[in-house]
C-alpha cells in the first residue's frame, strides 16, 4: 500500500512533530554596556596576524583591518565568536537589528591597519573585555578534472583579551590552516 505524499507529510508531522522554532529575544543596544569603553584608558595592546601554510610559507598580514570589539551581550548574543562560519565582525548583519543600532555598536568598535609585517597596536584602551579580529585569506590556483581557476583559502583570526588599565598586552593572531 502506497501514502500520498501529504499523507507522508502529515504522518512525519505526526511522529516527529512540528519544527516550529520560538523568537528569539536578542538584547537590546545597551549603552550603558559601552560606556566603560568610550573613555581613553591606559592600556596597549599589540601583536601580529599571520598564518603560516600547510607548506611552511608565512601569510603576514600586512595593510589588513584590525577590529577591537567591546565584547558586550549585545556582540556575543548575535553570533558565536568561537565558529568561523562568518568572515569577519564586519561582516555580521546583526539579523533583526536595525542600522541605527548597528552604527551604535560601530561607534565603540575600534580599527587600525596592520603594518608590512602584519603589525598592530592598539593605544588608549579602556578595561573591560574585548575581541581581537582580523582576516587574511589569499587565493591560490586549484586544478581539478574540470579545470583549474582561482580558489580562497585563509582565516578569521581572532582571539578574547582581558584588558586592566595600564596592562600591556600581546595578542598574536594566528591559526592552522590546510593550505
Amino acid at each position: 500500500m502506497k501514502l500520498s505524499a501529504a499523507l507522508c507529510v502529515t504522518a512525519s508531522l505526526t511522529v516527529f512533530g512540528c519544527a516550529s522554532h520560538a523568537p528569539v529575544n536578542l538584547p537590546p543596544f545597551d549603552e550603558a554596556a559601552y560606556r566603560p569603553f568610550a573613555a581613553p584608558g591606559t592600556a596597549t595592546i599589540t601583536g601580529t596576524a599571520f598564518l603560516v601554510t600547510k607548506g611552511g610559507d608565512i601569510k603576514k598580514g600586512a595593510a589588513r583591518q584590525v577590529f577591537l570589539i567591546p565584547e558586550t551581550a549585545f556582540v556575543t548574543s548575535r553570533t558565536d565568536f568561537t565558529d568561523d562560519w562568518y568572515p569577519t565582525f564586519d561582516w555580521l548583519g546583526f539579523s533583526g537589528t536595525d542600522r541605527t543600532t548597528i552604527a551604535n555598536a560601530w561607534r565603540y568598535t575600534k580599527i587600525v591597519v596592520a603594518d608590512v609585517d602584519g603589525k598592530f597596536a592598539f593605544t588608549k584602551v579602556p578595561a573591560g573585555k574585548y575581541i581581537v579580529e582580523t582576516q587574511l585569506f589569499w587565493q591560490y590556483m586549484n586544478c581539478g578534472m574540470w579545470g583549474c581557476k582561482n580558489a580562497d583559502t585563509g582565516a578569521v583570526l581572532r582571539k578574547h583579551v582581558e584588558v586592566t588599565e595600564g596592562a600591556l598586552l600581546e595578542a598574536q593572531l594566528t591559526t592552522a590552516i590546510n593550505r
